[in-house]
């Protein structure tokens, strides 16, 4: 005997609504999605979709940026865990989203549009914690030098070092000719090497 699950095929409209979704985390969210016979929640749910529905048509889409679940991650921060750069990032690109959505809400209603206000007013932005992390994090997940001027410093010094070993380097070669087989400085194992020739080697 079919379940109601198969009856109203929900699995095929979870599939098909996941399919369409563009963000990987709504993608999951959906697949999950469990019907509900809770008149209120059911008639609250659609008086949001239909806002929305209404919003979107009215005044376009906005393009989305790809989001990961912050959700865990603000757990695992608030007892102190030290998170990834790719957390963090995950975490700059909500607060980013929601200054986008700050842009996209200039000319809709508050009054008009109750349900959707609703939503967008849930959302947590974190000043100071939104310009720490976009001074920090580049767009490919690499921590900036203006991260700390601690860094800045660290990294300007083996900076430093680096051009000393190559000038270092270069003073040798200018010296040593007869003796190299070729000019260029060999990264080996991430250290600078010379190629010596094999007559001189020992």
């Amino acid at each position: 005997m079919k379940d109601k699950y198969e009856i109203l095929e929900f699995n095929i409209i979870k599939e098909t609504l996941s399919s369409i979704a563009k963000m990987e985390i709504n993608k999951e969210r959906l697949l999950e999605l469990k019907m509900s016979n809770d008149k209120e929640h059911v008639e609250h749910m659609l008086r949001q979709v239909d806002e929305i529905s209404t919003i979107l048509i009215k005044y376009g889409n906005m393009e989305l940026v790809e989001l990961g679940d912050i959700a865990y991650s603000v757990e695992r921060a608030s007892k102190k865990a030290i998170l990834s750069i790719k957390e963090l990032y995950n975490i700059l690109s909500s607060f980013k989203l929601i200054l986008e959505l700050e842009k996209y809400n200039m000319n809709i209603s508050k009054s008009e549009y109750v349900e959707y206000y609703k939503i967008i007013n849930s959302l947590t932005f974190v000043d100071n914690l939104y310009r720490e992390l976009l001074k920090s994090i580049s767009n490919d997940m690499t921590i900036l030098d203006s991260a700390s001027i601690k860094l800045k410093k660290i990294r300007n010094e083996i900076s430093n070092c680096e051009a000393d070993i190559t000038n270092k380097l270069k003073k040798i070669i200018a010296n040593n000719l007869k003796i190299l087989t070729n000019t260029d400085i060999i990264y080996r194992n991430g250290k600078q090497v010379l190629a010596v020739n094999s007559s001189y080697k020992y």
